[in-house]
């Protein structure tokens, strides 16, 4: 234990504990905005954008024009933006919450 005192810097009176806690906090910090870019990515480009252009391109190829599923597909592709945006910064804020409480 004294090897990592001196390794990592630490005084006696701080501990491994509490400088590993900080270690956390930062891993999991980073993790959680890593996860809200891929979740919004995938949520705005992937799901509402090219899924919404497929829905219209196969609502329209249909047998049966069903105005509904039109009206879906365009509403996903005018939102995906705000879909993507509102879905990273779900994951992202907190994350950003945990890095700036590294004082604390």
């Amino acid at each position: 234990m004294a090897f990592w005192v001196k390794t990592l810097g630490l005084s006696s009176k701080s501990g491994i504990a509490v400088h590993l806690g900080k270690v956390m906090k930062n891993v999991i910090g980073m993790a959680l905005i890593l996860a809200g870019i891929v979740c919004g990515l995938y949520a705005g480009v992937w799901w509402a954008f090219i899924g919404g252009i497929i829905n219209v391109i196969e609502a329209v190829r249909a047998e049966e024009l069903i105005a509904s599923h039109v009206a879906i597909g365009v509403a996903k592709v005018v939102f995906a933006g705000v879909i993507g945006w509102a879905s990273a910064v779900c994951l992202a804020l907190p994350g950003v919450v945990l890095l700036q409480n590294q004082q604390r």
